[in-house]
C-alpha cells in the first residue's frame, strides 16, 4: 500500500444533549449526533482488490470522491438514567444504566475496497451497575458492561496479505470496591 492523503474532505453536523431530573433521586440524560462526512476529492485512492491468481489481495485504484471519512458515524447517541435511594444515615444505593448507539461506519477509506470489509455495522450497548455507598466512604458496587453481548469490531483493516479484525470484548461483568477521601 502507498502512503496517501486525501486531497479534501467535508465535515458538518449537529448535535444536542441534554438532561433532566424527573425526581431529586432520578436522573435521565440523553444525546444524539448527526455529522454529515465525506471525501469531496480523492481520485487514485488505494483500495484492495481480491488477486485473480493466489491468495490476498492486490493494490487498486478507486475514485472516493463522495464516500464516507474514516470512523465517522452518520448517527450516534446515548441514553443514560440513574436513581438514587437513601437507606440511612450515610447508606445509599444508585443504580444506574446506559446505552450508546453508532450507525455503520468505515474504518478505511472506501471501507478497503469492493469487497467493502473494512466497515462496521450499526450497534448498540447496554451497561448498568449497582453501587452501595457507606458512612465509612466505601463503595460496594456490582457493574455488566456489554449486558446484550453484542458481537462488533473495534478495528479491521485490509491490506495485500489478508485482512485483520479485532473484536469487541464480550459481556464484562465483575464487582468494584472504592475508597473517597
Amino acid at each position: 500500500m502507498r502512503l496517501q492523503n486525501a486531497a479534501e474532505g467535508k465535515v458538518y453536523g449537529a448535535e444536542i444533549e441534554g438532561s433532566f431530573a424527573v425526581t431529586p433521586a432520578f436522573n435521565l440524560t440523553g444525546g444524539v449526533t448527526y455529522l454529515g462526512n465525506e471525501f469531496s476529492d480523492f481520485k487514485n485512492a488505494t483500495v484492495f482488490v481480491p488477486r485473480t491468481t493466489g491468495a490476498g489481495f492486490a493494490n487498486g485504484a478507486a475514485d472516493l470522491t463522495g464516500t464516507p471519512l474514516n470512523r465517522a458515524p452518520e448517527w450516534s447517541g446515548f441514553i443514560a438514567g440513574d436513581y438514587t435511594v437513601d437507606l440511612s444515615e450515610g447508606w445509599s444505593l444508585r443504580a444506574a444504566a446506559s446505552a450508546k448507539f453508532t450507525s455503520s461506519f468505515n474504518f478505511t477509506p472506501g471501507a478497503g475496497g469492493p469487497l467493502g470489509l473494512d466497515r462496521q455495522g450499526g450497534y448498540t450497548l447496554v451497561d448498568a451497575n449497582l453501587t452501595l455507598s457507606t458512612p465509612a466512604g466505601v463503595d460496594l458496587g456490582f457493574f455488566a458492561q456489554n449486558i446484550f453481548e453484542k458481537e462488533y469490531t473495534t478495528h479491521h483493516s485490509t491490506a495485500a496479505y489478508g485482512a485483520v479484525e479485532y473484536v469487541s470484548m464480550p459481556r464484562t461483568y465483575g464487582v468494584r470496591v472504592m475508597k473517597r477521601f
